[in-house]
């Protein structure tokens, strides 16, 4: 999942009227349709991984009222299950059992350089994080705190949350969250 920003640099309003992808993994939605002049908005778009490995492209495709680009086509690369040489989540995953109150997640820096990290949930997130940033330090690592929300009904939730590692060259890394409650 990714939030990508769209600003309205005209001087009328900006209606988004359609958001096509490439394919039934990848799915899109404008949070607000209409951007006045000088405002944003934010696409989110989630990409089902499951049954895909690699390198792979995909694009999403956003309509508008703009006359001079009715359709904007925004395209993104993903690298999926190969494992990044400098950094590292662990686990890569969490699985929350009802007795689960919460879980840590350490970040390591397997690097000769810091590293500033950026962790991003989703704003309906069903779990919350005690950090939104931390620095890590060559071959150390960072401990963030991921606890579930307490008011969620039984059944099972799945999410995930994304790490930007601000190394050179970037990375981010997914790391899947399901909860279970009965």
């Amino acid at each position: 999942m990714h939030y990508y920003e769209v600003q309205n640099s005209g001087d009328e309003n900006l209606y988004i009227t359609d958001i096509g992808t490439s394919c039934d993994c990848t799915h899109a939605r404008a949070i607000d349709t209409l951007i006045p002049p000088g405002g944003t908005s934010k696409i989110k778009v989630n990409f089902s991984t499951k049954n895909y490995y690699g390198k792979n492209t995909r694009t999403v495709a956003i309509s508008s009222n703009d006359p001079d680009t009715p359709t904007f086509n925004l395209e993104f690369l993903s690298l999926i299950g190969a494992l990044p040489k400098n950094v590292e989540a662990v686990p890569n995953a969490l699985f929350f059992l009802p007795p689960h109150k919460e879980k840590e997640i350490k970040l390591l820096n397997k690097s000769g350089s810091p590293i500033e990290t950026i962790i991003a949930l989703e704003p309906d997130s069903i779990f919350s994080i005690d950090k939104k940033e931390a620095r890590v330090e060559p071959g150390q690592f960072a401990v963030l705190k991921v606890v579930p929300r307490d008011n969620l009904k039984p059944g099972t939730y799945q999410s995930s949350f994304t790490v930007d590692f601000m190394a050179n060259p970037p990375i981010r890394i997914t790391v899947p969250v399901k909860i279970v409650r009965y």
